[in-house]
């Protein structure tokens, strides 16, 4: 059985291991999400990220990170949803699910009313599993700034 909970101090490497992950899947850098990035960023009272974490009888199966937003147009609260990984072996037993359940409610206990989210088109399978559960907005594009170009953009 899976449980779904908010991080632990404990629960840091293992955060990470799951960080890392995630990175090497989506063919990100891994490393970047340290064990004290976990616990400065999602686990320390007040970080600025949320984190649940997905416990089963082997340990740490999946976690989902999100940070509250806003959407103007709707003058609505929300969140948006940073990541949300599960490990291999539980792909498919219904722990993604339950992690995205389990930030809707959190969400809207704290007046939100929506999230958001962005995929790779590249991962299908996970495509397929928020179109199952979400509306796709064909029409968005993303755009991201980091590394140089956000410090060229910061000057």
């Amino acid at each position: 059985m899976t449980t779904i909970r908010p991080p632990r101090a404990g629960d840091a490497a293992a955060l990470a291991a799951l960080a890392d992950g995630l990175s090497a899947h989506e063919g990100d850098p891994t490393g970047n999400f340290t064990e004290e990035a976990a616990l400065r960023d999602v686990i320390a009272p007040g970080a600025p990220v949320r984190c649940l974490v997905a416990e089963g009888a082997e340990g740490l199966e999946g976690f989902v990170f999100w940070h509250f937003a806003y959407e103007t147009a709707y003058a609505a609260r929300g969140a948006f949803l940073s990541d949300l990984f599960v490990t291999e072996a539980r792909r498919g037993a219904g722990v993604g699910r339950a992690l995205l359940s389990a930030v809707a409610r959190a969400v809207k206990a704290e007046g939100g009313e929506f999230i958001s989210l962005t995929a790779f088109r590249r991962n299908e399978r996970a495509c397929r599993f928020y179109r199952s559960l979400m509306e796709e907005e064909p029409g968005l594009t993303l755009f991201f700034v980091a590394e140089e170009s956000f410090d060229r953009l910061a000057r």
